[in-house]
């Protein structure tokens, strides 16, 4: 288990993840809800199990960053 942060741009949301638009997928988990419209540009703090992004939290994000982790 190690954890993360990511930037991105909101393409996606699902009953239990989101994708951004690098394709990265972040699940929904304890209760983290993901309340942005589409086109958002958010910074996730994640944990990563066995392969899978777990939320810790959503933010907006005011700044750009250009790389977008996968």
């Amino acid at each position: 288990m190690w954890a993360g942060v990511v930037y991105g741009t909101f393409a996606e949301h699902h009953r239990e993840h989101i994708v951004l638009s690098s394709g990265a997928q972040i699940f929904l988990v304890d209760g983290v809800p993901c309340d942005f419209p589409v086109g958002t540009y958010l910074k996730v703090e994640y944990v990563e199990i066995d392969g899978k992004k777990l939320a810790r939290g959503i933010w907006q994000s005011d700044s750009f960053h250009s790389l977008e982790a996968p």
